[in-house]
């Protein structure tokens, strides 16, 4: 990250006309903190050269800007991951396949955003973890986080990541700006500016984020103070079907991906719906799934379902005192387990959303449900879903020809072509490691909006138990 003007750029000051003070040090340069961005990615050559900068979006695909990706073979570039440095640690990823947003320019840089597949699958852990992609652009003025490892005065690039602090610009301000350069601000671009602080070279592809959200990818710099940031409208590219069809879809797991994922099986060990770890003793689920069979086992640690894991036995269960069969109304319950569940790796608790994220906002749905309808097929393994969060009028209309009424506690999630389906019922849906809602009513991606309790509605009553 750039936090230094580049001293090989004074023939663009000169030529630009633009004033520069080429030894004023940028001031608001900060070392990020191990595991602070885990979303974030440094491409590389096979030599192990910084190129760009990018960012996760789920186990096999990263984001990044087109510039970075028009004139490289998958063979002579890894995605590195979980790690702040370019010297040390991180894990590498090779390049299955690179994809270029369609509508791409290399002159206008509009449409500067670009798919990189990995071969194996990008393995979660605490310092590494995808990205939520924004539904809309921030007001004007706000403060993101611009993360990279982009050339400084002193060196080449640097060694370690630096996030700068920089504001969403006003379009009109930005583009009047840009104009006396000769650039024309397109619509599917947005500025940032930072008086002490700028992008560089070495930073293009990298994210902006607020909120947990990207909703930006450095595009156009040059290092220069006095000149905005200009990025790619993450919000706008995100909808193209390059982009949406990768990162919408159920996706296999490992183990340790979703700690806290539960199981309800019968004693004859058959899945029938899910579950999350919410103490040692306390397992959360919706109120049909305890009322679908007699006597049930709780499952842990394990993403298959033929083998592996620990299996708890039932002490008893809670519904929601308001729970409504008919309505579906407050659709939870909460089951002890006869003994302690012992934490690891594997096996852990999942926090508790104290409010519903902002419309826009996508969770992560995992299951066990079938994944095609019809015919049926059930996995083994265990399934997540990037699934995003609906207007509640939305919701409610798309099910008034169904003749069911959307209560108060309830939200809804919508996936193109897919869903969460049967046996995902009960399960979890969470983001930023905090569960929001439980699976209430799943349509198997048929068209209609998945229905989950709202968690921060019922949490005063799980607390009073756990």
């Amino acid at each position: 990250m750039s936090f230094y003007i580049v001293s090989f750029l004074v023939l663009v000051v000169a030529l630009s006309g633009v004033a520069s003070s080429l030894n004023a040090r940028i001031v608001n340069e900060t070392n990020a903190a191990n595991g602070e961005y885990p979303y974030m990615v440094s491409l590389r050559t096979a030599g192990n050269v910084h190129l760009c900068g990018g960012s996760i979006l789920n186990h096999y695909w990263v984001l990044s800007a087109a510039m970075c990706l028009v004139s490289i073979s998958t063979a002579n570039v890894n995605v590195v991951v979980g790690t702040n440095s370019l010297r040390f640690g991180g894990v590498i990823y090779q390049v299955e396949l690179v994809v270029i947003h369609p509508s791409y320019n290399s002159v206008t840089l509009i449409y500067d955003a670009g798919l990189i597949k990995t071969t194996t699958y990008i393995r979660y852990g605490l310092v590494v973890e995808p990205i939520c992609l924004a539904h809309v652009l921030p007001d004007n003025g706000t403060v993101g986080a611009l993360t990279g490892w982009g050339f400084t005065l002193t060196s080449t690039s640097e060694n370690n990541l630096k996030v700068l602090k920089t504001k969403v610009m006003d379009q009109t301000v930005c583009k009047n700006k840009m104009s006396v350069l000769g650039y024309n601000l397109q619509f599917m671009q947005f500025c940032t500016f930072n008086e002490y602080a700028v992008g560089c070279v070495g930073d293009n592809g990298g994210p902006i984020v607020v909120d947990n959200k990207q909703f930006g990818i450095l595009s156009w710099l040059t290092c220069i103070i006095d000149i905005p940031d200009i990025y790619t409208n993450v919000p706008i590219v995100r909808v193209s079907a390059e982009i949406e069809k990768r990162i919408i879809n159920g996706t296999t797991v490992y183990n340790d991906d979703y700690p806290y994922m539960v199981s309800l099986r019968s004693t004859a060990n058959y899945h029938f719906c899910g579950g999350s770890i919410v103490s040692r003793f306390w397992v959360l689920t919706s109120a049909v799934c305890v009322n679908l069979i007699p006597d049930f086992i709780v499952v842990v640690g394990t993403n298959s379902l033929s083998f592996g894991g620990v299996i708890y036995k039932v002490d008893y269960f809670l519904q929601h005192p308001l729970f409504n069969s008919t309505t579906l109304s407050y659709n939870a319950a909460l089951i002890k387990t006869t003994n302690r569940i012992q934490f690891s790796r594997q096996v852990l608790p999942v926090f508790l959303a104290r409010v519903l994220p902002f419309v826009g906002t996508v969770g992560v749905l995992t299951g066990w449900g079938p994944t095609s309808l019809p015919p049926l097929s059930v996995p083994d393994q265990l399934e997540a879903l990037r699934t995003t969060v609906i207007e509640q009028s939305v919701c409610a209309d798309a099910f008034t020809d169904r003749g069911y009424t959307l209560q108060s506690m309830q939200f809804c999630t919508f996936s193109n072509k897919s869903g969460g389906c049967y046996t995902d019922a009960g399960g979890p849906i969470v983001a930023g490691y905090r569960q929001f809602g439980i699976l209430s009513i799943a349509t198997c991606g048929s068209g209609y909006p998945d229905v989950y309790t709202r968690v921060p509605y019922i949490r005063q009553w799980i607390m009073k138990y756990i």
